[in-house]
């Protein structure tokens, strides 16, 4: 019954969430400010289905107000829409539709966590040491299961299916299958953009191993994944498909970011404001690529955090995607709950300043204190981590190497 704890958490996190969301909900979803707002129940997803042609039936990138999401959302907010008659029978489709993607994520956490080494920290309970209550992957489930900010952010919009990507890939990879987490990537990536990154993580690895026939493999296979759920859409509603890059492209400095932050204390955002976002960003992997952990886990936290804190915007659904990699990475329970508290405060200010109820000032102040708490966050993994290579060599012609390899891990890490 115990390993089976991390998964009845995920529905009991869920209904929670729902009960958060119950005043919104309750009344049909109306976008009334005071409401969805005030009381902090907001979330994409019926405003979506009554502003995007969806309740109509009308395919999401066929109308003029054409849908701002890549195509894998797409299809599933135009399966979902044709399934429901109402926007709360539509908010509870997708609501299941993101409890079964968490609860393949909290799968994948535990199977890699298990299969990848144990955690640097401890959580005393009533057995002691994780391995006597749930397994050391049983705990990390549990934590992702468990998360505060899953409960308040999962149901905001459709980011727990790319985080369930991300999460399979990096299983995949970790298992000698480069095959199967390029088909994640490239599938994650027809989802939102960021599940791309992995592809820098898993290219810093091969520059390690100089094995390059997996990353090639995996790089492959997310490519063609990507183009094939992305060509029936791109022939048929070629505008509506570019709507996603027109909008990212052209969008100047919005909530949560820190250039928008910047601008509400007086700062003057930048003019060129894409070139500045990119330059900080490619100057961080330029960084993670130098002097990071060569272990795979590490490697995607700081490459999405990085991505995160120089990104033009910041939804406080985001949240989600450094989650399971905050487990998986090893971050002390501590840090988890400072920087999950500050994510909490973001959730909270987001929707007071939109109401315009609290000061700029504030708001600005609250998006400083969740980026250096992201910042917290990596500081601590990688305090946390010896520095020597953990990654295991895929698909390694020399055994009796590979076994060496493993030997002078187990050697550095004190085992």
């Amino acid at each position: 019954m115990r390993r089976w704890l991390p998964y009845a958490v995920v529905p009991v996190t869920f209904a929670a969430g729902l009960w958060q969301k119950w005043p919104c909900h309750s009344a049909g979803w109306p976008y009334n400010r005071a409401l969805i707002f005030g009381k902090l129940c907001y979330s994409d997803l019926p405003v979506l289905y009554a502003d995007r042609g969806l309740a109509e039936g009308h395919f999401p990138y066929a109308t003029e107000r054409s849908f701002e999401y890549p195509v894998i959302l797409g299809y599933l907010a135009d399966l979902t829409a044709r399934l429901a008659s109402s926007a709360q029978s539509y908010f509870l489709l997708n609501l299941l539709v993101l409890l079964a993607c968490t609860l393949v994520t909290v799968w994948a956490t535990i199977a890699l966590v298990d299969g990848h080494g144990a955690l640097p920290w401890r959580l005393r309970g009533v057995g002691g040491r994780p391995g006597e209550v749930l397994g050391r992957g049983g705990w990390a489930g549990l934590l992702v299961a468990a998360s505060l900010v899953l409960a308040l952010t999962g149901t905001i919009n459709w980011d727990m299916v790319p985080v369930m990507f991300v999460s399979l890939a990096m299983l995949a990879w970790a298992r000698h299958r480069p095959h199967l987490a390029g088909l994640a990537i490239g599938l994650g990536t027809a989802t939102k953009l960021y599940p791309a990154l992995l592809l820098f993580a898993l290219l810093v690895l091969t520059f390690s191993t100089r094995r390059w026939r997996p990353f090639l493999q995996a790089a492959a296979a997310a490519a063609g994944a990507w183009v094939a759920v992305n060509l029936p859409v791109m022939v048929l509603f070629p505008h509506g498909w570019a709507v996603f890059w027109e909008l990212n492209s052209q969008r100047e400095a919005d909530f949560g970011s820190v250039f928008y932050a910047l601008g509400l204390i007086g700062s003057a955002t930048p003019a060129a404001l894409n070139a500045v976002s990119i330059v900080l960003f490619g100057l961080s992997l330029a960084g993670i690529g130098f002097f990071a952990p060569r272990r795979l886990e590490v490697l995607v936290l700081l490459t999405i955090a990085a991505f995160l804190i120089t990104n033009k915007v910041y939804s406080p659904q985001y949240v989600l995607w450094l989650l399971p990699l905050a487990v998986v990475a090893g971050a002390s329970l501590p840090v988890i709950a400072a920087w999950q508290l500050a994510e909490t405060a973001y959730w909270w200010a987001v929707w007071k300043h939109l109401l315009m109820a609290i000061p700029d000032r504030l708001y600005a102040a609250v998006v400083f204190v969740r980026i250096a708490a992201e910042l917290l966050l990596c500081v601590a993994v990688l305090a946390n981590r010896k520095l020597v290579p953990d990654q295991p060599i895929v698909g390694d012609e020399h055994p009796a190497r590979a076994q060496e390899v493993d030997g002078d891990v187990a050697v550095a890490r004190g085992a």
